[in-house]
């Protein structure tokens, strides 16, 4: 405890400290360097994933039949997490009676067939999820579009009645004078 309070301890970590701030200096332009790279790489890779999946949920949407298909495989999916679930609980079973009657081969073995089949059910679940938020999202679509179409009908029916023009959108104009003034 006394050597925190002698002269040597402070120039140390004087020192040490400079050391550190040089180091770092010259440390962070590479590392930002390979920063940028990686976080281009991602951006590159994110915008590609979004593409493919707006692009199948467009599919989808356009061909009602495949639809039913994908929901098929969402129910394969989860009845397969289900079935692989209830065959890893045995092999938990079966693990902890082969340890402790010592045969810890066999519960090696027991362990190592857990770990698959969790691990199976585990993709499973991923696949299932992945098919279901695909589904959701034809979904949000369709609506999405079949609301639109109801309001371009009903805006061209009252049009028609009216014998009028469309009238430019209020709160569309308000917030680009909003933009505008800013």
């Amino acid at each position: 405890m006394n050597e925190l309070f002698t002269w040597s301890w402070f120039i140390s970590v004087v020192l040490v400290g400079v050391l550190i701030n040089l180091a770092s200096a010259y440390i962070k332009p590479p590392i930002d360097k390979i920063m940028r790279r990686y976080s281009q790489k991602w951006k590159t890779h994110s915008t590609e994933k979004q593409r493919q999946w707006d692009a199948s949920v467009n599919l989808l949407v356009d061909n009602p039949n495949l639809v039913t298909f994908i929901g098929l495989a969402e129910t394969r999916a989860r009845h397969r997490l289900v079935f692989y679930s209830l065959m890893a609980m045995p092999m938990g079973f079966v693990t902890k009676d082969s340890a402790s009657h010592g045969l810890f081969y066999a519960a090696g073995i027991c362990v190592l067939l857990f770990i698959v089949i969790v691990w199976a059910a585990l993709s499973e679940l991923k696949e299932s999820g992945r098919l279901a938020m695909l589904l959701v999202d034809v979904q949000w679509l369709e609506t999405d579009r079949a609301v639109r179409a109801a309001v371009e009908i009903t805006d061209a029916q009252r049009r028609e009645r009216e014998g009028t023009e469309p009238e430019p959108d209020k709160v569309w104009q308000a917030w680009n004078k909003n933009l505008v003034d800013k």
